[in-house]
């Protein structure tokens, strides 16, 4: 492609957003540039598999969050705020704590290594737990993505 080549035009023509004077103009630019040709075939070809995607995958509608909250009692609401607020007290806490750790290790060639049997216990988290039983009752991600279905 030249200077004078712009994906742009090749995009507006394919919609038929171009004047007839201006459509014309890429038709013969596209006779003579086979890097435009070529690039057409690809806007072709990729519009082609967006909408084959489209067809395939079937429409959600989106949240809607008064219909959630209409199906939340006081305690739900309550757990909701309460896991939000420990979510990110936590990643703020984590991010502080990697930021520390990150200015107080001395600069190494090579990371030590850690010896076998050393391992690292999980806590049970109440509030994720009672998180993760709502959502499923809910049938809704009531944290993480606001984009699902509800029945």
């Amino acid at each position: 492609m030249s200077a004078a080549c712009r994906t742009s035009a090749l995009e507006a023509w394919l919609e038929g957003a171009l004047s007839p004077a201006e459509a014309l103009a890429v038709e013969a630019h596209l006779r003579g540039c086979a890097a435009c040709a070529h690039a057409l075939s690809w806007l072709k070809l990729e519009r082609a598999w967006m909408a084959q995607r489209a067809r395939r995958t079937p429409a959600r509608p989106a949240l809607r969050w008064e219909a959630l909250d209409a199906r939340l009692s006081s305690s739900e609401r309550a757990t909701v705020r309460r896991a939000n607020r420990t979510a990110l007290l936590l990643g703020a806490a984590a991010a502080g704590v990697l930021l520390c750790l990150g200015l107080m290790t001395p600069r190494s060639p090579r990371a030590p290594e850690v010896p076998e049997g050393v391992g690292v216990d999980a806590c049970v988290d109440a509030v994720g737990e009672a998180m993760s039983a709502l959502e499923v009752r809910l049938g809704a991600c009531l944290v993480a993505s606001p984009v699902l279905a509800l029945r």
